[in-house]
């Protein structure tokens, strides 16, 4: 989602893409969403925010953890790696 409140398109690798359909296809409901809650129906920002504080918490940061931060170390390791991520390719630099 953007900031305001529209989806937003990411690039994402083909085995990634794979991966996403194929869990897709192993769920028991079958939803066109692939992160569903246990009634099957889409998760929810306010959930995945929970769920998010709730693995930070339990894997003992001392700080709160929000969804903004999985984006920035993502970010990080793709640079670290010798990624341009301004490249939407992300290609090795």
């Amino acid at each position: 989602m953007t900031r305001d409140r529209r989806s937003a398109l990411a690039c994402c690798e083909w085995s990634r893409i794979c991966a996403l359909r194929r869990l897709q296809r192993e769920q028991n409901t079958k939803s066109p969403f692939v992160f569903t809650s246990e009634r099957g129906t889409p998760f929810t920002k306010r959930r995945f925010e929970a769920m998010v504080e709730r693995a930070g918490e339990a894997a003992g940061f001392d700080i709160k953890i929000h969804p903004h931060m999985l984006r920035h170390a993502c970010g990080f390791r793709l640079a670290n790696e010798g990624h341009d991520t301004r490249d939407s390719g992300l290609s090795q630099a």
